[in-house]
């Protein structure tokens, strides 16, 4: 059984690289279970913040859940006093982007761009486990 590690263990360890921030990721959330999106929240200096937030998600977004997301996303960077968003989208599967992985990447990128807010990511978490998404895999996002 997969034990992720705890913050206290992991919270003097700043991300300061995509390869960090991807094991990390991978460390806390190791393969893919169900639809979710993952925000984790980083301070200025690039330090993990102690919310990691799951949120289950339906197949498809609408353009209320980008609008809805961006508030979501502006209103708890503020309240932790975050510089950056990591989003995570989990869905059980391979780890080919699908049309419907695009939806929700794009969601993520604008939703975070009409909150001013910087992205880290996104990535994909999957059966096998988890990878950095580019604008290769998703075209523009």
């Amino acid at each position: 059984m997969h034990t992720p590690p705890s913050f206290a263990d992991v919270a003097d360890i700043p991300l300061e690289t995509d390869d960090a921030i991807r094991d990390r990721a991978a460390a806390l959330l190791e393969r893919a279970m169900r639809r979710q999106l993952w925000l984790m929240f980083l301070d200025d200096e690039g330090y993990q913040l102690p919310l990691l937030m799951p949120s289950t998600i339906p197949r498809h977004p609408s353009r209320r859940h980008i609008e809805n997301f961006a508030h979501f996303v502006r209103d708890l960077v503020d309240e932790l006093d975050a510089a950056t968003v990591v989003f995570v989208l989990e869905r059980p599967g391979s780890d080919a982007v699908s049309t419907t992985d695009r939806e929700w990447l794009g969601l993520a990128v604008e939703s975070c761009q009409r909150a001013r807010v910087p992205l880290r990511g996104p990535l994909l978490c999957h059966d096998g486990g988890l990878r950095w998404i580019g604008p290769e895999d998703v075209g523009q996002i």
